[in-house]
């Protein structure tokens, strides 16, 4: 078949480089003297004129000949319209009017269109346009469609060729698939899990949970209460057809936190307490004191600063990361079992030395002592003036200074004091300070 050229001198070109006859450069002036030298013979002077008339007029009658048969060439090659090859889920129907050079889509598909060396264009989708064009991508405008009583294809006419070109269509075909997609596969008890169904073409659904529950619904819920694998499967229709999907789901047991305090619900102010553990399937601990501290340890001891109400938190978490939690509400702390009150100023009896012996409801303050939240042992106070003269000395702690020594009021001033022993748990402990003596009347 012939090339396909884009102007007369290309075609002229072809042509003549493709002839085997060569006509010499001079070849007229040989017929002329031919004819000049004939007049002898016969020839008269009109016949030589014709002859150079018919000099002008052959190049004239060549291209009469030759530009008809240049576009009779072209149509030819143009009427070539290029035929449709298709891979496709779904048959595309068509739709066009005359002088219109757009193909339209009306379903999803996967077209590729060629003529067998060329791909035009590829991937038709829903609502695009598809364009016809020649190879050298010349639109062509489409004049008529005619399509079956599938709404398939069957031919179609160019503006550049009267002949049908038949395209190749297949059957219809609609995708179905089973599936879905679950919010977590993996969990720790009670674990709930969401099912989103993401089927194509599919109305009925079975779930089978894998625990013994099932449903028809098209996203449903499930709680795993126990521990184990389960395997989850949905079997979905439409009309006789049926699909299936599934995906496994992973429950771990849960831990179970749990604690109990050595000294009780109640305590005192800078009292160690004791934290005893009673968790279950616990790896790893969490503390926390209501008071700003915390603790990682598995049983842990505490001191609280300050009388108060605290809650106790524990966090724990199992080997594969499971989590529990526990609050013991309401933690009552007192003041310290080892707080000693200590005054700072007192008022002897100016009368005379009065009784030594403590009296908590005696509110005359005229009895200097120390007083203990609890029973102590090995109790000593000593006290002594500005000269360092020791002016008492007592290892009972009932008992208190009356502001005498040798039964002598000693003067106004400040005395200083110290005090060691042990509290019942076996505790020491040793303070000290200072006192003003005052005369008051």
């Amino acid at each position: 078949m012939m090339k396909n050229t884009n102007n007369i001198e290309e075609l002229f070109k072809n042509t003549f480089e493709n002839s085997t006859e060569k006509v010499p450069d001079n070849i007229w002036d040989k017929i002329e003297n031919e004819l000049e030298s004939g007049l002898g013979n016969g020839l008269s002077g009109k016949t030589v004129k014709n002859t150079k008339l018919l000099r002008i007029i052959l190049p004239i009658v060549i291209l009469l000949v030759a530009i008809p048969s240049f576009f009779f060439l072209s149509g030819n090659f143009a009427g070539e319209t290029p035929k449709i090859a298709e891979n496709i889920n779904e048959t595309p129907k068509y739709n066009t009017a005359d002088n219109n050079n757009e193909i339209k889509t009306e379903t999803k598909s996967d077209v590729k269109v060629t003529d067998n060396n060329n791909v035009f264009f590829e991937n038709i989708q829903e609502k695009k346009t598809v364009k016809i064009s020649d190879k050298t991508g010349n639109s062509l405008k489409i004049i008529k469609i005619e399509t079956s009583s599938k709404n398939e294809v069957k031919s179609f006419k160019s503006d550049s060729s009267s002949t049908e070109n038949v395209i190749n269509t297949s059957e219809e075909t609609v995708n179905y698939s089973a599936s879905f997609i679950v919010s977590e596969n993996k969990g720790c008890v009670p674990f709930e899990v969401s099912f989103s169904n993401t089927s194509e073409n599919l109305d009925t659904y079975h779930w089978d949970f894998g625990n013994g529950e099932i449903s028809t619904d098209k996203n449903p819920k499930v709680v795993y209460d126990a521990e184990g694998k389960y395997t989850v499967k949905l079997i979905a229709n439409a009309g006789e057809k049926s699909f299936t999907s599934g995906t496994e789901i992973i429950v771990n047991e849960a831990p179970v936190a749990d604690f109990n305090i050595k000294q009780g619900n109640e305590v005192s102010a800078e009292e160690l307490v004791n934290f005893t553990d009673f968790s279950e399937n616990a790896k790893v601990y969490k503390w926390n004191f209501g008071d700003n501290d915390f603790s990682r340890e598995k049983e842990p001891t505490h001191k609280y600063t300050g009388r108060g109400v605290y809650n106790i938190k524990l966090e724990v978490w199992s080997e594969t990361g499971c989590k529990d939690s526990v609050v013991l509400y309401d933690f009552v702390v007192k003041s310290s079992k080892y707080k000693i009150s200590k005054p700072t100023a007192f008022s002897p009896n100016l009368t005379g030395a009065g009784n030594e012996y403590i009296d908590y409801n005696n509110y005359n303050n005229d009895l200097f002592y120390l007083k203990f939240q609890t029973e102590v042992e090995n109790f000593r106070l000593r006290i002594q003036d500005k000269q360092g003269i020791i002016v008492y000395d007592s290892q009972n702690s009932r008992k208190g200074w009356n502001g005498y020594y040798n039964n002598r009021l000693m003067p106004e001033g400040v005395y200083v004091w110290e005090c060691s022993g042990n509290y019942i748990d076996g505790k020491q402990f040793y303070d000290f300070g200072s006192v003003t003596l005052l005369h008051l009347k």
